[in-house]
């Protein structure tokens, strides 16, 4: 069980020192999530992100910017979203989204490296991306991060309003314009780019969010055993990812719990976050 999850880990984010903002505590099993998701000070909303690598929190794009080493990041981003715009519209099933922020959130549930981080409203969701993959570099703890937002860290995409003219970084939650968004209670970090500088800052080194931000470590051993408590709980790949593919792979992997026990999956998230 969670033995320290209250000791000093909120602090006010006026006076925080940034290398104090993210504390560690273990999770060994789905029982510890209870206590994790019952915790909100100052009523603030709290959101998670699983992880089964313990890396900074830096948006899929920065992390393709900074390995491909990108002269112009802002640019090929922006390009990057534009071609998404154009070839995706013959396989949109919900409306049209309306703004570039409600395309970014799109394109980043199909997969497409942009600015925006991954979380979710649901601990158990965060969870379950934590310890599905069967990862053969993954030879370390995973993680879950809690993300204790506050209003001021709240931005409604607005009409006008560029989400490539951020002036710091935001939390927002998408409308619900694919399955996936609604499936995985999706919301959002929009990171702002630091032209000056040609990078993206992690949100745990971001001043805004010092004091906010809380890490919880999953064991390597833990993990089978949280794999098959979130079985029985009903989540799933295809409970997360609602569509034809993720019905199949998860038809196989539930007939091959069924007869040998529940295994690391043969098949990993087909979306990295």
């Amino acid at each position: 069980m969670i033995t320290s999850i209250f000791e000093g880990k909120m602090l006010d984010s006026s006076t925080a020192n940034l290398s104090t903002s993210i504390s560690a505590d273990r999770i060994e099993s789905t029982k510890d999530i209870f206590d994790i998701a019952s915790y909100h000070p100052n009523r603030s909303v709290p959101l998670y992100r699983g992880q089964d690598v313990d890396e900074p929190l830096l948006p899929r794009f920065a992390r393709l910017a900074k390995r491909l080493d990108l002269p112009n990041p802002e640019k090929t981003e922006k390009e990057l979203l534009d071609s998404f715009k154009a070839y995706s519209l013959p396989f949109l099933s919900f409306s049209q989204p309306l703004s570039d922020w409600e395309w970014m959130a799109l394109a980043r549930h199909h997969g497409l490296p942009t600015r925006l981080l991954d979380w979710t409203s649901n601990a158990f969701f965060a969870l379950w991306f934590a310890v599905y993959s069967d990862n053969s570099e993954c030879n370390e703890n995973r993680v879950l991060f809690v993300l204790e937002v506050s209003s001021s860290d709240l931005r409604q995409p607005e009409k006008g309003k560029s989400i490539f003219a951020l002036s710091r970084t935001y939390v927002f939650q998408p409308p619900h314009i694919s399955r996936n968004i609604s499936a995985q209670s999706a919301w959002f970090t929009a990171h702002k780019y630091i032209q000056e500088r040609n990078k993206f800052i992690p949100l745990e080194k971001n001043k805004n969010f010092a004091g906010k931000i809380v890490k919880y470590i999953i064991s390597k051993k833990a993990v089978p055993n949280i794999r098959a408590e979130l079985k029985y709980l009903g989540i799933n790949q295809f409970s997360l990812f609602p569509d034809l593919d993720h019905l199949a792979k998860h038809l196989e992997e539930d007939l091959s719990a069924r007869i040998l026990g529940y295994l690391p999956p043969t098949h990993s998230p087909s979306i990295s976050r």
